[in-house]
């Protein structure tokens, strides 16, 4: 029992400690009672998705269309059937061989390129599909063709683990988020160390010059869940963002004063290889025991990183001897060889170092139709054939990021050419694109080429054009 001392003064003592008491009893005895009574929760499911789902016209943006067709899973799992529940892994023969080019390109800068072809999340997640949707779904026609597509990469040239491991030997941990379509870092960790007892088996890794790393827990991420938000949006309510350890890699032995050389192995991916929280990065240096230089971008889709770090002084002036390329296979089936034109002639940096064989430097206005920039011509023709030709053209105004070209050939042939920047590549007004290569054209002279800025100007701007040799 507490004791309380007051000084009193004509009876004010008596009157204050009857407060405090009368205070004391009001604040603590909710708490008194409170105690004697234990309470009980009930927890119900907190979302689920509406029949609307499954309507196509709930689907009626580009992004809204990359989720068709959202459906429910168990514990609030959710998938698309159009991305993650295919049993095909389809790919153009002409992006194959465009591909197969160049692999041959950076394998002659003494560069060998690891592939990583994301599985999709049916073939790891299968076991979270509904009773119904796991019945239709042909798990081991979808494992024969990915592992048949992995193989056809191998043919091609890439160094490709086994992925369909990912699926055969799972060690109780949850490979994709629930409502994402992002690996979790306990994916990135799994994949990391397949790739890494993969290179290690290279006669390459022996000359890496090797660095201790260690990683460690750090904290908690929250993930929202892209397909959180689409299911938001069909059906309104939310799904609780998902929480998942952090991590962090560091240097065995920091030495920040020390002079660190360029890395030997190169990463280039998209927002699986870029997003701090799945960590892929960090748990390749630690697996590799080597670092790693993370030039992966969030939204570039297969090419976008490529398409910056191929000009880049970091690899021009250092090629890595390992270059980590990651993407999801249903990237590359929507790939056509217009965009691999593009990044073929990126490695040896289109025509920054080569001798042009025609250059010219032209005015556009603004709203200005197909305008000539090149013309072979005016007494002299130069004979240079079609496939060993390329164009490289730089834009004074940085923000154009979608031209349209077209090309006329000796023979009278012609082509026109949708070329554009990923949004999120920064390609700083540049493109590099090489002249068609179909037989129909290879072996013809350009003739005129002609540009039209599609990408909307604010004011006038100038390109500066070159046609130049190039073989791949």
């Amino acid at each position: 029992m507490n004791v309380i001392t007051l000084r009193c003064f004509r009876g004010l003592c008596t009157k204050l400690l009857c407060f405090a008491v009368g205070c004391w009893l009001g604040l603590y005895a909710p708490l008194v009672s409170a105690a004697a009574v234990t309470p009980t929760y009930k927890a119900e499911p907190c979302c689920r998705l509406c029949p609307r789902a499954s309507d196509p016209t709930a689907y009626f943006s580009r992004f809204m269309t990359d989720h068709r067709f959202t459906i429910q899973g168990k514990d609030d799992w959710l998938f698309r059937t159009e991305v993650e529940l295919n049993t095909r892994f389809d790919l153009d023969e002409a992006v194959f061989k465009s591909l197969s080019r160049m692999v041959k390109a950076l394998t002659a800068r003494g560069t060998q390129v690891v592939l990583v072809l994301l599985p999709q999340r049916g073939l790891i997640e299968a076991d979270k599909l509904l009773p119904r949707d796991r019945a239709r779904y042909d798990f081991d026609l979808a494992l024969a063709n990915y592992r048949q597509a992995l193989q056809r990469f191998r043919n091609a040239g890439f160094i490709v683990p086994d992925y369909g491991l990912l699926a055969e030997q799972p060690d109780g941990t949850e490979y994709f988020f629930h409502r994402d379509g992002h690996w979790t870092p306990d994916g990135a960790r799994r994949t990391s160390k397949l790739i890494a007892d993969t290179v290690k088996q290279l006669p390459i890794y022996a000359k890496l010059r090797k660095t201790a790393f260690n990683t460690r827990e750090l904290g908690l991420n929250r993930h929202p869940g892209i397909l959180s938000i689409v299911a938001s949006q069909i059906c309104g309510g939310n799904f609780p963002a998902e929480v998942v350890k952090g991590y962090t890699t560091e240097r065995a032995v920091n030495d920040p004063f020390a002079d660190q050389p360029i890395p030997e192995v190169a990463l280039v991916g998209t927002s699986f290889s870029a997003t701090p929280t799945y960590h892929f990065s960090g748990f390749l240096q630690r697996d590799l025991q080597a670092e790693v230089f993370n030039a992966s971008i969030s939204g570039g889709n297969y090419g976008g990183a490529l398409t910056r770090y191929l000009p880049s002084e970091a690899f021009q002036d250092s090629s890595p001897k390992v270059l980590i390329w990651e993407f999801a296979q249903h990237q590359i089936s929507a790939a056509n060889t217009v965009q691999l034109r593009q990044l073929i002639p990126l490695v040896d940096n289109g025509c920054a170092k080569k001798k042009p064989l025609l250059e010219n430097d032209i005015k556009f206005v603004t709203d200005q139709d197909l305008t000539d920039v090149l013309f072979n011509g005016g007494g002299t023709l130069l004979t240079t054939k079609s496939r060993e030709s390329m164009i490289d053209l730089q834009f004074a105004d940085p923000s154009v990021d979608e031209i349209l070209a077209e090309a006329w050939y000796l023979d009278g042939k012609h082509e026109l050419l949708k070329v554009r920047i990923n949004d999120y590549t920064r390609a700083n007004g540049r493109f590099v694109v090489e002249l068609n290569r179909e037989p129909d054209f290879a072996e013809q002279p350009l003739i005129d080429f002609r540009v039209q800025i599609i990408t909307p100007l604010s004011k006038p701007t100038s390109v500066s054009a070159k046609l130049c040799h190039h073989e791949s």
